[in-house]
């Protein structure tokens, strides 16, 4: 796959459009437009800020892994866009609120799971 295959998929899985991508990194949607295309190349500089607003790494915008959350998005891809779709539309503190209430979810089932090896 290339760049900017994965680079689409990367900001379609994060449900954005590329004028707001543009916007987060500081290009036009013309530009995005052109990198998912594979007509131009971002730099270096443009390529850590694509990574990072998508929440992956430049090893996996330049096919050198599969992304560091590859198998759990293939493992649950609902619940991966519910999240992603949580994070960019709620505000810091909202997220903040979504976390502690899923870290409370997961030290719940852990210690049900402890409790059944009993």
């Amino acid at each position: 796959m290339t760049l900017g295959r994965r680079l689409k998929k990367a900001r379609e899985s994060r449900e954005l459009t590329q004028v707001e991508l543009g916007r987060l990194i500081g290009v036009t949607d013309a530009t995005i437009n052109r990198y998912e295309k594979d007509l131009r190349s971002p730099d270096p500089s443009t390529l850590k800020k694509l990574a990072s607003v998508l929440e992956t790494s430049v090893d996996y915008l330049l096919e050198t892994t599969k992304g560091p959350d590859h198998d759990f998005e293939q493992l649950w891809p609902e619940g991966i866009k519910v999240l992603r779709r949580a994070h960019n539309k709620l505000s810091d503190t909202e997220r903040e609120r979504m976390l502690r209430l899923i870290n409370a979810f997961i030290k719940e089932a852990e210690d049900e799971a402890e409790k059944g090896k009993k």
